[in-house]
C-alpha cells in the first residue's frame, strides 16, 4: 500500500505541474479560411500556429517585465503564391486579436519583440477592425517582404509580448481567451465558426484565392484553439485504476 500511495502522489504531483502550465499556455490553430473568393472554410492542416503563455521577469533591456508571450510560426502559407510572379512567396502581414473588453488594453498596454525571422512593424489598439464582417480589438503588423523589411513567411517564426507600461497589472492569458462578435450572424458562410480567436492576414497571394483589400490581394485564415492533450483522460483513467487496485488490497 506504501508503494501505491507513493506511485499515486507521484500521478498527482505531475499533474499539477503539468496543469499549472497548461493554465498558463495556449495553441491555436490557424485553419478556417474566410476569405469568400476561391473558395471558404475548414482546411486540412493549420497553415499557422500562435502559441501564447503567461511570462515574468522577462528581461528586455535592463527591465523585467512580465506579460503574455506570442509566437507566431507560418505553417505553410505557399499553398497561396501567386504562380503568376515565378518566385514570389506569401507573407502573414499580421494578425487580429480580441481582448477582454474589461482589460485595460487601449490605455496601459504596450509591445515588444522578444526575437524571430521577422520584424514588429506596429500594434493598434482598439481599431475596430472588421475583416470578413468580425470585429477586433488589436491589430499586430509585421513589415511587408521588401527589400530591408524581414516578412513572416513560410518556415519562419516571431516572437512579441503585451505587457503594462504603468507599472499596473500585467496582462495574462485570460485577457486573450476573448471572443469577438460575428455581426450579421453567422459570417460569411454558414460553417464559419462563432467562437473567434484570432484571424491572420496573408499577402502576396494568387488573385484567385484571395479577395481584394485595400488594393492588395489577401487571405484570411481563422484561428481555433488546439484541444486539452489526449494525456488527461489517460491520467484520470490511471487515477482510477489505481483507486480500483487499493481497495481491492484493502
Amino acid at each position: 500500500m506504501k508503494n501505491t500511495n507513493k506511485l499515486m502522489a507521484g500521478l498527482i504531483a505531475g499533474f499539477f505541474t503539468a496543469g499549472s502550465a497548461t493554465a498558463a499556455t495556449a495553441t491555436w490553430d490557424y485553419n478556417f479560411k474566410t476569405t469568400p473568393d476561391g473558395g471558404a472554410g475548414a482546411l486540412s492542416s493549420p497553415i499557422a500556429q500562435l502559441v501564447l503563455e503567461d511570462v515574468t521577469g522577462v528581461n528586455v533591456g535592463g527591465s523585467s517585465l512580465s506579460g503574455v508571450k506570442f509566437t507566431l510560426s507560418n505553417l505553410g502559407t505557399s499553398q497561396y503564391d501567386n504562380p503568376e510572379i515565378p518566385g514570389d512567396q506569401t507573407f502573414i502581414n499580421g494578425l487580429f486579436l480580441n481582448a477582454s473588453s474589461s482589460s485595460p488594453f487601449e490605455t496601459q498596454w504596450a509591445e515588444v519583440q522578444l526575437g524571430g525571422d521577422a520584424d514588429l512593424a506596429s500594434v493598434e489598439f482598439g481599431e475596430d477592425e472588421h475583416p470578413n464582417q468580425y470585429d477586433y480589438s488589436i491589430e499586430v503588423n509585421f513589415k511587408r517582404d521588401i527589400p530591408g523589411q524581414n516578412a513572416l513567411k513560410e518556415g519562419e517564426s516571431i516572437s512579441w509580448m503585451f505587457f503594462n507600461f504603468t507599472g499596473g497589472a500585467a496582462p495574462t492569458l485570460s485577457d486573450f481567451l476573448f471572443a469577438g462578435t460575428d455581426d450579421p450572424l453567422p459570417g460569411p458562410d454558414a460553417s464559419y465558426p462563432q467562437d473567434v480567436w484570432s484571424t491572420i492576414k496573408i499577402r502576396g497571394v494568387d488573385p484567385a484565392q484571395g479577395e481584394i483589400v485595400f488594393g492588395q490581394e489577401t487571405v484570411h485564415v481563422v484561428a481555433s484553439p488546439v484541444p486539452v492533450p489526449a494525456a488527461l483522460p489517460l491520467f484520470i483513467s490511471a487515477i482510477a485504476g489505481l483507486g480500483i487496485a487499493r481497495r481491492r488490497k484493502s
